[in-house]
């Protein structure tokens, strides 16, 4: 669940009816994303209480319009098509921590328009991934993962420089 508690105070009822909603659909995993500014101020304590737990944080990005320094990192970034769709579906999965059968709609996102998808590469083995969604001039960047061989080489950094500097993504 995404935005709870963000346009208008969440309801403490609400939490309730989506964890029964994922009950019925027999889906035991899933996430609740509260952002800082999300109200009421009891929100976290009532996930507490429904027995929901912080698990990892999440990041905000905001981008300035400025192209940002070059990201320092040895990987080869280059935008892909469904060429690499596995490679990306596999290296989100894990990153994210999703099942298998997610792999193939993530891997379908190499070819939807409004997605740019960005891949780091070492000695031409698939290591990192990122998606950038651009809209009406406004983008959101989401599946930002490394492969567990490649990490601290600068690949998140990596991911957000392509895309900034994207000719498909201009803000």
């Amino acid at each position: 669940m995404i935005g709870l508690g963000i346009k208008e105070p969440a309801v403490q009822d609400t939490i309730a009816t989506f964890k029964d909603l994922f009950a019925a659909a027999n889906n035991s995993r899933y996430f609740v994303h509260i952002h800082p500014d999300s109200q009421p101020e009891d929100l976290k304590s009532w996930l507490r209480e429904e027995g929901l737990t912080a698990h990892r944080c999440w990041i905000t990005f905001i981008h300035g319009g400025n192209l940002p320094p070059a990201s320092g990192s040895d990987l080869e970034v280059r935008q892909i098509g469904s060429e690499y769709g596995e490679d990306f579906g596999n290296i989100v999965a894990t990153g994210f921590d999703f099942k298998a059968p997610t792999v193939p709609a993530l891997a379908a996102l190499t070819d939807r328009l409004k997605w740019n998808i960005f891949m780091g590469f070492v000695d031409g083995q698939p290591a990192a991934t990122g998606a950038l969604f651009v809209d009406k001039g406004v983008g959101w960047c989401d599946f930002g993962a490394t492969s567990s061989n490649f990490r601290k080489r600068g690949g998140q950094r990596a991911m957000l420089h392509a895309g900034s500097k994207s000719p498909r993504s201009r803000l």
